[in-house]
């Protein structure tokens, strides 16, 4: 009890003398790790301290559910305690370590460690897809997460009747480490940064300003400050925006410490004169509002689509994006929307905060972090696959009992994917590691990956199951496709077949346009033939761009979700291609009953959706029937006379849909006059936004572009008889 007392009373002091944060995993019985959890504390006298699990020592310490880590974002405390026999969340043990400041501890509670990786762990509970329970699944991710702990450098471990690991002392390099925090005046690069939003506010229009760092270098407090600092200049109305509310909690928490006489609310803060508010993303999309300044933070978390909205939408902008970030990376950020910058807005700005601000330089905690969750996760150098093509490329499934254990090459496929996805978090690595039913597939040149793609099969339910999941009776865990199908599309077949949907495909920059995705899905499928699969599948949020590459493929839409994720700002499609006889009568029925109410989504659910795209779905389908004789009288009297819109619509509607699907027609149409059709008639949208479309002042001008399309549609009609009255009536006018 002694020789632990005095190591924690040494801990704390090395720990306070560098401004780091000590990371100390106690591994043992659980009553073990409580009892030495409690003693550590205890003797450091911390006051704030997090417990992430469900059983802390004392009542006096509340514990904090994997799910509700949010709570912590935007705070600073003293302590963070992880106890893995409640379960290692690597999304809820990144997302709150950051919180603990320089000077405080970390405590990770786990089982001993040569028996970790086969407990069962009950975070895994989320990747645990139907039939599966957590004792079935694989231990790989403890696996390295052990050897990660047994081999780190940053991290001091507690084991029963094992002598207490020595507490290094600090040098004089770290003691002597000046470092800010939200009590004390902004570090230099904050300062840069702070100067860098006002200019942006002040000076010219449209050279947006882009703040990149790692996690706690202090990108959040700026923009609180520099908003503040405006408001209180005179500035009336900043917004701010993020993938959540919590995660702008910092902004409006040091915007505060400035205005401390403000009314403040959650996502607001006024002085009377100007104010502070929080809109998420997609909200700002669809109600757009006026601002002098927009302020965009974990910009890594957003959809490149949404943040090139919002670019076009503001003439002052700042992004603010974390490289290693628990909810998205800046890596791939950087990469994705540098392009956009530098397309629209050529004169935008980029600072890069180094100075941590809640820790000193080479925390041993955020060192550990990196490596655990392998937020250092880097893709092959550019370099390496400058020659790399799809027929050069070696296709390849990597056993995952292998990949574990393959650290380089482990590391180069996570840091594709990371690179290729947005929302890529530290929890993805678990499930590509332990998820069951998951292949991971991919292309190499010269050792080093290129393309990868994760794949994962679902489905073949009973029938009892299937139809309690059709009727909307039950919900089991997994098997995204499968119960979308059934629970939103009403296709009640579609759990008891089986399907392998694609849930992740990623290209290397370097070799992009080369066809390596088409290569390595043309691997996956021609594997799945051999195994019993129904079909292949691929959900993803839908743009032109993705659309067109998936049907490239062979792949059919058969399903379109009727809201906007707020995260991309798409819907999300289903796509599907054949890979049995089965499957292929089941994807006809359900691509017709998808194109028979299309139409109708179009008038009320998807009424935001991009008119471009909307068209592109509508030509994915067979050409409906053409407008009956009585329907082409509406037409005629609309197009060469003054008959009313409203009462003309249910024919333009039924003139539209048959139009655009057909090649001849559409071709006779202008782009914007296409749209136009499409978004008055099927989407109803307002005549101002039609407006809009079309260059013109308002209704008037936009009714008088729909009679010209109808006109022109009628004079090359495939009827005879409606071509010979349109010419008679074209003459008389």
């Amino acid at each position: 009890m002694q020789a632990l007392r005095e190591f924690a009373t040494a801990l704390i002091g090395v720990g306070r003398a560098a401004h780091h944060r000590q990371i100390v995993v106690i591994a043992g019985k659980h009553d073990w790790c409580l009892e030495q959890a409690d003693l550590l504390l205890e003797q450091s006298q911390l006051a704030t301290i997090a417990w992430l699990g469900d059983r802390p020592p004392t009542a006096a310490i509340t514990p904090l559910n994997i799910g509700r880590t949010q709570l912590v974002l935007g705070k600073e405390i003293d302590a963070l305690v992880v106890d893995a026999w409640d379960g290692f969340d690597p999304d809820a043990f990144g997302a709150t370590i950051g919180a603990v400041h320089g000077g405080g501890l970390v405590l990770l509670l786990a089982p001993p460690l040569a028996k970790w990786p086969d407990y069962a762990d009950p975070a895994t509970d989320r990747i645990a897809t139907y039939p599966y329970t957590r004792r079935q699944l694989t231990g790989r991710y403890l696996k390295r997460l052990v050897r990660v702990i047994r081999s780190s450098t940053h991290a001091l471990v507690l084991e029963p009747n094992q002598p207490l690991p020595r507490v290094a002392a600090p040098t004089l390099a770290q003691s002597g480490t000046v470092v800010a925090s939200s009590r004390t005046l902004p570090t230099p690069d904050q300062q840069r940064a702070i100067a860098a939003i006002e200019r942006c506010a002040r000076g010219h229009r449209h050279r947006p300003v882009v703040l990149t760092s790692d996690r706690g270098r202090g990108k959040s407090a700026a923009l609180g400050i520099a908003a503040a600092r405006l408001l209180r200049a005179g500035y009336t109305q900043i917004i701010v925006t993020a993938p959540s509310l919590a995660s702008a909690a910092t902004v409006f928490t040091h915007a505060r410490c400035l205005m401390p006489d403000a009314h403040a609310a959650r996502g607001y803060l006024s002085d009377g004169r100007g104010r502070l508010e929080f809109m998420a993303p997609d909200a700002l999309l669809r109600r757009p509002q006026a601002a002098e300044l927009l302020l965009v933070d974990e910009a890594a978390a957003i959809s490149t689509a949404i943040l090139s909205a919002l670019l076009g939408r503001y003439a002052r902008i700042v992004f603010a994006s974390t490289v290693h970030g628990y909810e998205g990376t800046g890596r791939g950020f950087a990469l994705r929307f540098r392009q956009v910058l530098d397309r629209h807005t050529p004169d935008w700005r980029e600072y890069w905060l180094e100075t941590p601000i809640r820790w000193a330089a080479d925390d041993p905690a955020e060192r550990f972090a990196f490596q655990a969750l392998l937020l250092n996760a880097l893709p092959a150098p550019q370099a390496a696959l400058v020659d790399a093509t799809a027929g050069r490329c070696q296709l390849e499934r990597l056993d995952r009992d292998v990949l574990v254990d393959d650290e380089p090459t482990l590391s180069e496929l996570f840091g594709l994917l990371v690179l290729a996805h947005y929302r890529t978090t530290p929890g993805d690595l678990r499930q590509l590691l332990d998820a069951p039913g998951l292949s991971v597939w991919v292309l190499r040149d010269q050792r080093h990956i290129a393309a990868a793609a994760l794949v994962i099969d679902e489905g073949g339910f009973p029938p009892a199951l299937a139809r309690a999941i059709w009727l909307g009776l039950r919900r089991p865990q997994g098997h995204l496709v499968a119960q979308s199908l059934a629970a939103h599309a009403g296709l009640a077949q579609a759990p008891t077949l089986h399907g392998r949907r694609v849930l992740r495909i990623a290209v290397h920059p370097a070799c992009r346009r080369r066809g390596l995705g088409t290569r390595l899905l043309g691997g996956i499928f021609g594997d799945a033939r051999g195994h019993g699969i129904d079909y292949l599948a691929a959900a993803f949020g839908v743009t032109n761009e993705l659309l067109g590459f998936w049907t490239r493929f062979g792949m059919q839409i058969v399903r379109l979700g009727n809201h906007r994720e707020a995260s991309s700002g798409n819907c999300s499609a289903i796509v599907l291609r054949a890979l049995s006889q089965t499957g292929e009568q089941f994807i006809k029925a359900a691509a017709a009953r998808f194109a028979d109410r299309l139409p109708a989504l179009l008038n009320e659910p998807l009424r935001d959706l991009d008119p471009a795209l909307a068209l592109t779905l509508l030509q994915q389908f067979e050409r409906p029937g053409a407008p009956a004789p009585e329907e082409w009288d509406d037409l005629l009297a609309f197009g060469f006379g003054r008959r009313q819109y409203m009462d003309t619509l249910p024919a333009l509607q039924r003139l539209t849909h048959y139009a655009l699907t057909d090649p001849r027609l559409t071709a006779a149409l202008s782009r914007s006059e296409q749209l136009t059709l499409l978004a008055r008639t099927l989407q109803r949208r307002e005549w101002s936004e039609l407006a809009g479309y079309l260059a013109v002042p308002g209704r008037r001008q936009v009714v008088a572009a729909l009679r010209t399309s109808v006109r022109r549609l009628a004079l090359i009609s495939t009827e005879p008889q409606v071509r010979h009255r349109a010419r008679e009536l074209l003459q008389a006018r």
